[in-house]
């Protein structure tokens, strides 16, 4: 039986950056209203013949083409970016039902709105390789605005069972915070720097992997000490 999973130290990672699809629709946005000033600009060039004039709108149409497929691939890959990274602990390899994660995170980068904490009962599919977020999980969060939360994921979906709430216990920007995470039956509980500051039943899960849970665009933290024991 798994007591307990070696000391990982300095385990540092970088959360994925997302950046608005609303950028790409405005691009396409200026680009389709300015193409008619100037197709009507090079038409009405002077001292241009008219087969000239027609070489120059071919090779605008075709250009135009070529910019509204890059537009669309451009918006699915930002429709597709990641806010946030799930990773499995490589070391556990059993399917675990009662357990208890702890680490020391430490916020080292980003702007605001960055959440790291633990995956419990992690049900897959796999791999959670950092890349693949769906699946059904719990997450339990704490976020440098001092604030903590647990949800469950459902395939690609959140599910709420503690929004986000203030806790006086979570040390906030950049400071250092000692996160750990227990389940014990349909009892799921946070504990931050010692105190316990959140806890939620929750039957649909009794089994499953662990994880690590980084979210907020941009954002870097490291991650030291991180034990993972079993009763």
């Amino acid at each position: 039986m798994l007591d307990e999973i070696g000391v990982l130290t300095s385990y540092h990672w970088v959360s994925a950056s997302t950046v608005g699809s609303g950028l790409v629709a405005r691009l396409a946005e200026d680009g389709i209203v300015l193409l008619p000033a100037v197709l009507a600009a090079l038409w009405f060039l002077p001292r241009r013949g008219t087969a000239e004039r027609r070489q120059i709108l071919v090779a605008c149409g075709v250009s135009l083409a070529v910019s509204l497929v890059l537009v669309g691939v451009l918006s699915l890959l930002f429709d597709r970016a990641r806010p946030f990274v799930a990773l499995g602990i490589p070391p556990v390899g059993e399917i675990l039902q009662d357990v208890t994660i702890s680490g020391i995170f430490r916020k080292i980068g980003g702007p605001p709105g960055c959440g790291y904490g633990f995956i419990v009962r992690d049900q897959g599919p796999g791999p959670r390789d950092g890349v693949n977020q769906a699946g059904r999980y719990y997450v339990l969060e704490v976020d440098d605005k001092g604030e903590v939360g647990i949800w469950r994921r459902d395939g690609d979906r959140w599910v709420d069972l503690l929004p986000w709430q203030r806790a006086d216990a979570v040390h906030t920007g950049n400071a250092t915070n000692d996160v750990t995470v227990r389940a014990s039956g349909e009892r799921l509980s946070l504990s931050v720097n010692g105190t316990e500051v959140a806890a939620r039943n929750d039957k649909n899960l009794t089994v499953g992997n662990v994880g690590i849970f980084v979210g907020g665009d941009g954002n870097q933290v490291a991650l030291e000490q991180l034990t993972v024991k079993t009763p």
